[in-house]
């Protein structure tokens, strides 16, 4: 799957969530390495949470398929610029993860996809490096950020003041840049709000 570029079809199922974890598994493979499905990813997701929205305000209106959106998806630049925006000293998404010197860290919590409770709400990730520091982003799922805190520990709960909507979903990450100028990241993961 890594050569070829992924279908419509396929990215609307990832962005609606109705791949098995083998699948999607697969899908995540390719958007490591494929710079042009990750944009139509992030425009499948941003497509995706903006009908959501709309559904839940009229209450009516049919889910309009993913794929026919796709076609008058207008192209951005850079649609994970959205996500993560361009910070100095800082990997984004958007950067090739198959680029020499790019290291994904291990995410220990929440798991990938999983309902997490506010109080059980804590995101813990590998250590890289004792003189590591992280620059951590959580978003929305239209990708627009919430909250991110520069921390060197790597394990992090966010603030009682931050108000977070149960049963939404929403997009976080780490990056990092150590101070041998090698890079690493999460990658963008996903969790929903439970109760």
């Amino acid at each position: 799957m890594t050569e070829a570029h992924l279908d419509s079809d396929l990215i609307a199922a990832y962005g609606e969530r109705r791949l098995s974890l083998a699948e999607r598994a697969e899908v995540e493979v390719h958007l490591a390495t494929c710079a042009e499905c990750r944009r139509d990813a992030s425009a499948a997701a941003i497509l995706i949470q903006s009908e959501r929205r709309r559904r839940r305000r009229m209450k009516a209106a049919p889910l309009v398929a993913v794929a026919a959106v796709l076609a008058m998806v207008v192209v951005v630049t850079d649609p994970f610029a959205v996500i993560a925006p361009s910070v100095p000293g800082s990997l984004r998404p958007g950067v090739e993860v198959g680029r020499e010197g790019v290291t994904m860290l291990d995410v220990y919590s929440p798991a990938e996809n999983a309902i997490v409770s506010r109080a059980d709400l804590r995101f813990i990730w590998q250590k890289d490096g004792p003189d590591a520091m992280y620059r951590f982003t959580l978003s929305d799922w239209s990708g627009l950020p919430l909250w991110q805190t520069t921390t060197g520990d790597t394990t992090l709960a966010v603030p009682d003041t931050l108000a977070l909507t149960t049963g939404e979903g929403y997009l976080w990450y780490v990056d990092v840049l150590l101070p041998d100028v090698q890079q690493a990241t999460t990658g963008v993961r996903e969790f929903t709000l439970g109760h």
